[in-house]
């Protein structure tokens, strides 16, 4: 996973990844995988639920600096735990940043920055 961090920041960024899991565990398993700029092209994260007899959620993100990949990690994260508001195949992305998707967001990003913000999601 993601080649161009350092050691401290690969650290770092795999300690985020095991905080969410813990503190805000998705419904179904979660796969995060990075990807190169030459094979992940156009996007900085991408989130998709897969539908079967073993659904899961895939996170992808492009490999890049930490800061980067944690605000990525964080976006894609929420729209994980807000899934069950949007459509599944939506194609207007103003269903995918909503308010729900926004407070999520925020609530994430503040636990894990230590700012304080009260919002949550109402799932």
């Amino acid at each position: 996973m993601a080649p161009n961090l350092s050691k401290v920041d690969r650290k770092r960024f795999l300690d985020v990844i095991h905080r969410l899991k813990k503190e805000n565990p998705p419904v179904f398993p979660l796969k995060i995988r990075t990807l190169s700029k030459d094979k992940f092209k156009g996007y900085y994260g991408l989130m998709q639920f897969f539908d079967g007899k073993k659904p899961y959620f895939l996170i992808t993100l492009r490999q890049s600096d930490y800061d980067i990949m944690f605000d990525s990690l964080i976006h894609e994260y929420a729209h994980l735990l807000c899934y069950s508001f949007q459509q599944h195949h939506a194609e207007d992305t103003v269903l995918w940043h909503d308010a729900s998707w926004g407070a999520t967001y925020a609530r994430l990003y503040s636990s894990l920055t230590g700012e304080s913000n009260p919002a949550k999601c109402s799932a």
